[in-house]
């Protein structure tokens, strides 16, 4: 995932601020709107400036997780707040496509932002799912180093599999952003192995087929291993581009925002 999210962009006060003066109807009308947008987004300025310092400086680390996770739910309701208050306002007939683009910037940032904020909670829900694997993990290898025959090795891999089971249903209950959808699908996926070839290990050494067990301690140390799968490497590459995608998304919208603003400039002079 990105190291950082800053390339997020708080740009709806830069770009629809410019009021637009002359002495006609039509220009006192749009110019009233632009006003009123303004009014909008100043009230609006402590908290877009928050957002701003949030994305920017946006971390994967605990502390960058813990410190954001506030600015982020601030910055969410921020843009809601945002938005609520330009679907109210009665743009002329010649600012209805400023509008229009406003709300879609506006529309846009919130979403973007409100998935950083979901980052923020489920990442740790991730971390904290699969913690209990590695304790699972040092725990089976104390008992098959301790256990003198295959069918207590094999008891020992059940109780790991029963291990598995917890931090298992745990991950397949999270409901990750886009962003984390393949590190979820991933940590279910290692999981599912390691479960698998352990069930099929243990009943080797029960069955004491001796040879089947060293394949299938190979295949039990590879799943242990979490390789990272081709599929595994592009779920996250594609991801990654989605997320980068809907940050453009946002600069696209602001220059068109500024491209309207500067035609309606132009029109009404």
């Amino acid at each position: 995932m990105p190291a950082r999210a800053g390339a997020i962009l708080v740009v709806v006060a830069a770009v629809a601020v410019a009021g637009c003066g002359g002495g006609s109807d039509r220009r006192d009308a749009v110019d009233r709107y632009v006003r009123e947008a303004n009014t909008v987004q100043n009230g609006l300025g402590r908290p877009l400036i928050d957002v701003a310092h949030a994305t920017r400086e946006f971390g994967t680390r605990a502390s960058d997780l813990e410190k954001e996770r506030p600015r982020l739910v601030k910055a969410t309701r921020t843009f809601a707040m945002l938005q609520r208050r330009l679907e109210r306002l009665d743009p002329p007939p010649e600012a209805r496509r400023l509008h229009r683009l406003l709300l879609r910037l506006v529309s846009t940032e919130r979403r973007l932002t409100d998935e950083l904020r979901r980052v923020v909670v489920v990442l740790p829900e991730l971390d904290a799912a699969s913690r209990p694997v590695a304790t699972a993990g040092k725990r089976l290898q104390a008992e098959l180093d301790a256990a003198k025959t295959g069918p207590a090795q094999a008891v020992a891999l059940d109780r790991y599999r029963a291990a598995l089971a917890v931090p298992l249903r745990t991950l397949r209950a999270v409901d990750p952003p886009p962003l984390l959808k393949p590190l979820r699908a991933s940590q279910i996926e290692t999981l599912v192995r390691l479960r698998g070839s352990g069930g099929q290990l243990a009943s080797a050494l029960r069955q004491r087929r001796e040879a089947d067990v060293s394949p299938l301690v190979a295949r039990f140390q590879a799943a242990a291993r979490t390789p990272e799968t081709l599929a595994a490497q592009r779920a996250r590459i594609a991801a990654i581009k989605g997320y980068n995608a809907r940050v453009e998304a946002v600069g696209t919208l602001a220059a068109a925002v500024q491209r309207e603003r500067e035609r309606l400039d132009r029109e009404l002079e």
